[in-house]
Parts: structure tokens; C-alpha cells; sequence
């Protein structure tokens, strides 16, 4: 009968050429006995370590040794019980790692991955809010289309951490419309400045010019600025309801990076320190 193996029977044994062998009762274990351990992550999603591990073993239970995921096998304890984990050389956010798709489908990460959360988001809908207000030069959101009919911005934005990875925010829809009335109305009080003008020399601009009602192009103007206004002032509405003014958002998107920004970094050393432990040995 296989013996359990566990914590209390578990050794390490160092033989005088330095090979490490996992052996249970005094006798090396087995690769039926290793694969009987239950597979449970060692390094927690926050980047520190859910146990204590031993080793990794050359062996690869799941017939995942050729998959194209560079990994070990981790023997490691948590409290009084004995467990194995897959460790990936690469995280999750680096090129090379694996993210799980739909379907239990794993894809290799191919750039470093962006990070967002719901502050990312509101410090973009925010920004938004500040420009909007007279507060900065330029509107956050990359805008797609300058025709006054169709005056367009894009509803994600992205922001240097400063850390080696992007981050990625989604303007809300209040804040996309804000940005968009907002423009609009540019356009048409820039229409309504230059037909309230001088006529253009050029004979095409000045074709156009006259044929540009100028009571028209007023009424186009005061209903895009009380557009912009009304969706302004939602906008501020949808900020007010945080509880949280401008200064604080952008405090809270800050820390919130520079934790991004360690807790990758913790992963990374995670696996530097795991490439550093010893092979156990267990018997084929």
C-alpha cells in the first residue's frame, strides 16, 4: 500500500555529491507517490509566498513538459500538509507567461500587460472633468474624428506608470459624452468666429463663406454650447456621487499604480528565488 505523503514522514536527504532525494519513512519517493500531492498555487496573486517550498522536481505529472510555457514542479509546504505547485518562469503580465482564455484555453502574453482598476478609470473620467473645467490644455481621451457632425473621442485612455507597463482606463459614458458635446461646440462657435468675420480672399472660401447662413450657423452654436454645458454638468453630477474630489481621485490612482508596480516586482522576485532551490530527486 503507498504510503501519504506528508510533512511528518517527508525528509530531505543529501547524499556526499549534493543530490537531494524526497524520501518518506527513509525510502526515495515515488513518481506515484508525487503525483498524488494536490496541486495548489505557491505564489499568491499579491506576489508573496503561500508556503514554504523544498525543491522543484524534474518531472512533469500533467505531460506539460513540451507545452511552450517554460515552468517547474515545486514540492511545498503550508502548515502540516505537503503540496506541488506549477511555477511559470514568466509571470502573467510579462511577454512569455500564459493568461487563461475562454474555454480553459491558455494564450502566450505577447507585450507587457496593461493594468486597470475602477480608480485608473475614474482618474481618467476625472481628467476629463479637469479639461472640461479649464483646468487642463487637452482632453485625455484621444480624439477620433475633428468634423464638427462628428466630432468623436475614443472611451479608453492610456497613462506611462512610469513602472515599465501602460495603464489602461475606460471613460464612462457621461464623461465620453461630456468630451465629444464639448468638442463639438468648439467647432461650431470656430464656424460661427470665421462667418462673423471678414470675407476670405480665396474665391472657394469665400464661396462658402457666403453661402453660410450666419443666423444659422448662431442657433448651430448655442445649441452645441447648451449641449456641452448640460453634459458637463452630468459629468460633474456622476463625480460628485464618489464622495471623493479631484486631488483625491488622482492620490488614490497613484498609490494604486505604485502598488501595481510592487506587486509585480514581488513576482518577479518570487521566481528569482524559487530558480534558486535545490532538485529533489524521487525515484521513477
Amino acid at each position: 500500500m503507498t504510503k501519504q505523503l506528508t510533512t511528518q514522514n517527508a525528509t530531505i536527504t543529501t547524499a556526499a555529491v549534493e543530490v537531494k532525494t524526497l524520501t518518506i519513512s527513509g525510502k526515495q519517493v515515488t513518481l506515484a507517490v508525487f503525483r498524488q500531492l494536490r496541486e495548489q498555487p505557491l505564489i499568491a496573486q499579491d506576489g508573496t509566498l503561500n508556503g514554504e517550498p523544498w525543491g522543484f522536481v524534474n518531472y512533469h505529472p500533467d505531460k506539460c513538459g513540451d507545452d511552450r510555457f517554460a515552468h517547474v514542479h515545486i514540492v511545498w509546504q503550508r502548515g502540516p500538509e505537503l503540496l506541488r505547485a506549477r511555477v511559470d518562469r514568466n509571470p502573467n503580465f510579462e511577454p512569455g507567461g500564459r493568461r487563461r482564455y475562454q474555454n480553459g484555453q491558455y494564450l502566450k502574453v505577447e507585450a507587457v500587460e496593461p493594468f486597470r482598476s475602477r480608480d485608473t478609470d475614474r482618474f481618467l473620467i476625472g481628467s476629463v472633468l479637469e479639461w472640461l473645467c479649464g483646468e487642463a490644455a487637452e482632453c485625455p481621451l484621444p480624439q477620433k474624428d475633428a468634423n464638427r457632425w462628428k466630432a468623436q473621442h475614443d472611451d479608453y485612455a492610456t497613462f506611462d506608470s512610469g513602472h515599465g507597463f501602460i495603464v489602461l482606463a475606460k471613460a464612462s459614458a457621461a464623461a465620453l459624452e461630456a468630451a465629444n458635446t464639448h468638442t463639438r461646440a468648439d467647432v461650431a462657435l470656430a464656424a460661427l468666429a470665421k462667418r462673423q468675420g471678414e470675407r476670405p480672399a480665396d474665391p472657394g472660401e469665400a464661396m462658402r463663406w457666403e453661402w453660410q447662413s450666419l443666423e444659422g450657423l448662431q442657433v448651430e452654436a448655442d445649441t452645441a454650447v447648451a449641449e456641452a454645458r448640460a453634459a458637463r454638468d452630468a459629468l460633474i453630477a456622476e463625480v460628485t456621487e464618489w464622495g471623493v474630489d479631484l486631488a483625491g481621485i488622482r492620490e488614490a490612482h497613484g498609490q494604486l499604480v505604485e502598488a501595481e508596480a510592487a506587486r509585480r516586482e514581488r513576482h518577479r522576485a518570487a521566481r528569482r528565488a524559487l530558480a534558486e532551490l535545490p532538485q529533489l530527486f524521487i525515484a521513477v
